[in-house]
């Protein structure tokens, strides 16, 4: 669950850098 959870992080990031 590490790898969904890490692209999960970064998806997220990506949407609070907007």
């Amino acid at each position: 669950m590490d790898e969904i959870d890490y692209k999960r992080s970064k998806i997220d990031k990506s949407h609070l850098s907007t």
